[in-house]
């Protein structure tokens, strides 16, 4: 699995629903089925490649058979009716302050699917917003919609550079990071994966990268 992206990943619950077979042998279930994506606020949690990220997913759904939809669910928008998978990209700080409000009338809504499978990824900023809080360098605090045992805590110095952390579930995932937040796991939080270096994954102590 390969992410174009920087800062940091999540993947909650598996993705089995998207059917992890080879193209070659892409069932008839998979076959025209409709895939609805919906993309968290992509007018502000949209750096590092994030859209990138969106495009690559839609890609390998179609090449696996399906027809992926796109929604792009901005602060007041209409939630949409049917959601297959979630995705949510980074932002500056300014960018979490604006969507925290919105994304905390929409916070049941997410907590169920997420508590019904359905598929997340999470990098950056919306990362962050998913745990329990994130803290500012300044030392603002956004409360997070509480779905991952995590916080997060904004530093004055960056942890840059390619990634590679070992996963049970995703084998190697390869990517980039840029992030000057440390993230620290609660207890019995499992991470989604363990990098080999140190200075880098969640807080460049633990190992740990994601949750």
């Amino acid at each position: 699995m390969e992410l174009e992206s920087s800062k940091k990943v999540v993947v909650m619950n598996d993705m089995s629903d998207v059917n992890y077979i080879s193209q070659a042998n892409a069932t008839n279930e998979a076959e025209n089925r409709v895939l609805d994506i919906v993309s968290l606020y992509p007018k502000d949690m949209n750096i590092y490649g994030d859209y990138g990220n969106v495009l690559t997913i839609m890609r390998r759904a179609e090449l696996y058979g399906y027809k992926p939809v796109l929604h792009e669910y901005n602060v007041g928008d209409d939630w949409p009716k049917r959601v297959d998978m979630i995705l949510g990209g980074g932002g500056q700080d300014h960018g979490q302050s604006r969507v925290t409000d919105d994304l905390f009338a929409r916070a049941d809504a997410i907590r169920e699917l997420a508590k019904n499978g359905v598929p997340m990824l999470m990098i950056c900023g919306l990362y962050q917003l998913f745990g329990e809080y994130f803290e500012t360098i300044e030392g603002q605090k956004l409360k997070g919609i509480g779905i991952l045992g995590e916080h997060t805590v904004g530093q004055d110095v960056r942890m840059i550079g390619n990634l590679v952390e070992h996963s049970a579930d995703f084998g190697d995932i390869v990517g980039y990071e840029n992030h000057s937040g440390r993230t620290s796991l609660q207890d019995g939080t499992q991470p989604l994966g363990l990098v080999d270096g140190e200075n880098c994954g969640n807080n460049g102590e633990d190992h740990t990268e994601g949750a």
